[in-house]
């Protein structure tokens, strides 16, 4: 088995999910698909003359795997997580790349003070309600803040459309 450092300095090969009520958005399994093509290409650019016989992407597809750590995070966690990929294990069985968690951001939920109310629900059950709510939301706008920045990596940072919603 051989295990070679990666470098991701472009930050082509880091993927990021949130977390909210203990499920992930996206899920974890499904990040390898978003960037299987890019990481066959470099694998395959990058150990040229390595192996007797070249590699093929045919070859790779079904060896390529990943690990995506989570054992870090805390259980009450809710918030957005970005991993890198560090190490790649190759062996004949399998190339694994190994992920490391590289930053987390917790949603931070402003508890507010609400006045008791007469009626059917409780202090208590308001209170939870408006906290799912604006968790909720905290959670929209980290998604949307990391869609805005993929979109100006790969589009530039020409956000005419934004205007057009605005009016």
């Amino acid at each position: 088995m051989y295990v070679c450092e990666c470098k991701d300095e472009e930050g082509i090969f880091r993927v990021e999910s949130s977390l909210e009520g203990g499920k992930w958005t996206p899920g974890l399994d499904g990040h390898l698909e978003k960037t299987r093509e890019q990481m066959i290409s470099v694998i395959l650019d990058g150990t040229k003359g390595w192996f007797s016989k070249p590699l093929t992407k045919d070859w790779l597809m079904p060896r390529l795997r990943y690990t995506i750590p989570t054992g870090g995070i805390p259980a009450d966690f809710e918030g957005v997580c970005e991993w890198a990929v560090r190490k790649l294990h190759i062996s004949k069985e399998s190339f694994m790349c190994e992920y490391v968690l590289i930053d987390s951001k917790p949603i931070t939920v402003e508890l507010i003070e609400l006045q008791e109310e007469k009626g059917e629900m409780t202090q208590a059950e308001k209170k939870a309600l408006v906290v799912r709510a604006r968790r909720r939301a905290g959670m929209a706008l980290l998604k949307a803040e990391q869609l805005m920045q993929d979109y100006a990596k790969e589009f530039g940072e020409d956000t005419e459309w934004e205007d057009e919603d605005e009016e």
